[in-house]
């Protein structure tokens, strides 16, 4: 576990990982738990994949009690997957950045995924209400 910043601090962009034993930490940008993350969802970056990600994600309706919760709980459900998950990124205080396990990644890519997909449902039931629209 990182245990050197609570979440909600500078956050994970001062946690250098390592998504795979081989990923190098020279050079100037080096990779850290945020950017993980940031591209948890998707395997590659293509018009044709995010469509296919939209299109997949779409599929399942979240319950109208998730869709309708307030933003606050959205924050609080995003506290709590840093908690259980995002911050659970290394085993061990030691000084080496730590290499992202198979499952952790696993976990990451399906929790990011229902994050997305969340979020996409919440903002259309937020424009809908904004727009009178049923």
């Amino acid at each position: 576990m990182l245990k050197k910043q609570s979440p909600g601090r500078p956050g994970g962009n001062l946690f250098i990982v390592r998504p795979t034993a081989g990923t190098p930490l020279d050079g100037p940008r080096k990779p850290n738990l945020h950017a993980f993350w940031d591209n948890a969802a998707l395997d590659t970056f293509s018009l044709p994949a995010i469509q296919a990600l939209a299109q997949e994600l779409s599929r399942k309706r979240p319950s109208r009690q998730q869709i309708a919760a307030p933003p606050v709980r959205w924050l609080d459900e995003s506290t709590q997957l840093a908690r259980d998950l995002v911050y659970q990124a290394g085993q061990d205080d030691t000084p080496e950045p730590p290499v992202l396990s198979d499952a952790y990644k696993s976990r990451a890519h399906t929790a990011a995924r229902e994050r997305v997909r969340l979020a996409g449902f919440r903002l259309a039931a937020l424009l809908n209400q904004l727009y009178d629209r049923p």
